[in-house]
């Protein structure tokens, strides 16, 4: 928010004041000020008492209050959600007129308009090996569009795709690109599935898609669902490598 995007009025949703995790994320917010020579204003800061309605209320008077609000960290991706309503209700945008993250990486946090940066912390291997010992977690924080206002993803794949198309490079390289955007947005997180979003966007580049819909049930099955998902959600569909009378 500050290197990137110049914010100077950085605010704190903290929820549950009395929380030992809310404690350490607000010292961790106090530090960044520290470490940039801003300074730290108890104004800036908001305690929820949970996720209601009162908490929309607070949320909604103090953003009022603080109309130079350029940058808010929510200690939650929780109560970025609510922010997130919030917001709007005052016609902000987010990741425009005003950065937010949150913290804990929700895997719904990638699907909320615009896709919400957070921390990550796996607890996984803690849960799989009953660990009884209180242990940190390594926390990595995504960069995404809630919080990156110069990442316009439609102009970068667009231009990434013309380009390789006037360059004449190989479908495979383009899959690989458009891969390595989805994977450096952090639009998926999983390194595990790397692999599997790569064959799918060559699948598709490559017409394979179309062409095996002629000779098979199962693949004609994959586009049938594909276009009746797309419907669903009130989206046009546009078949591109129909080449021959057959494909049409």
């Amino acid at each position: 928010m500050i290197e990137k995007n110049y914010c100077q009025h950085i605010g704190i949703i903290t929820g549950y004041d009395s929380g030992v995790t809310a404690k350490q994320r607000l010292v961790g917010y106090q530090e960044a000020l520290s470490s940039h020579d801003m300074p730290f204003e108890e104004k800036y800061i908001l305690s929820t008492p949970g996720y209601n309605i009162d908490s929309e209320n607070l949320m909604n008077k103090w953003l009022q209050e603080k109309p130079e609000l350029d940058g808010i960290m929510c200690v939650t991706d929780d109560i970025a959600y609510y922010l997130y309503r919030e917001l709007e209700k005052l016609g902000k945008r987010v990741g425009k007129d005003i950065m937010v993250s949150g913290f804990d990486d929700k895997p719904e946090s990638t699907h909320m308009v615009p896709p919400l940066a957070s921390c990550h912390a796996d607890a996984y291997d803690l849960y799989k090996n009953a660990s009884t010992q209180n242990r940190y977690i390594d926390a990595h924080f995504i960069l995404r569009l809630s919080a990156d206002c110069e990442n316009h993803e439609e102009i970068e794949i667009g231009e990434f795709i013309r380009f390789c198309r006037a360059e004449k490079e190989s479908n495979e390289y383009i899959a690989q690109g458009m891969t390595q955007y989805v994977f450096d947005n952090k639009l998926v997180y999983s390194s595990n599935y790397q692999e599997t979003v790569w064959s799918f966007f060559t699948y598709l580049i490559d017409r394979v898609l179309i062409q095996k819909a002629l000779s098979s049930n199962y693949e004609r099955s994959i586009l049938i669902y594909i276009i009746e998902m797309a419907h669903s959600l009130r989206l046009n569909v546009c078949i591109e490598g129909v080449e021959t009378e057959e494909e049409f």
